[in-house]
């Protein structure tokens, strides 16, 4: 299980980018985590929070 840190929309892109590498290299991580974490980048990147689920 991968948690999405609930400040990523205040982090700086590369931080973003260094954060989904590590997630995406970790070895039990499954795609449709990867595909989570990939969401949530792109979420971040627009500049709106994470949703409340």
């Amino acid at each position: 299980m991968i948690l999405i840190p609930h400040d990523m929309h205040e982090w700086d892109d590369e931080t973003r980018r260094e954060w989904l590498a590590l997630v995406a290299t970790h070895p039990d991580v499954t795609p449709v985590q990867l595909r989570i974490a990939r969401a949530a980048v792109a979420l971040a990147e627009s500049g709106q929070p994470p949703t409340g689920n």
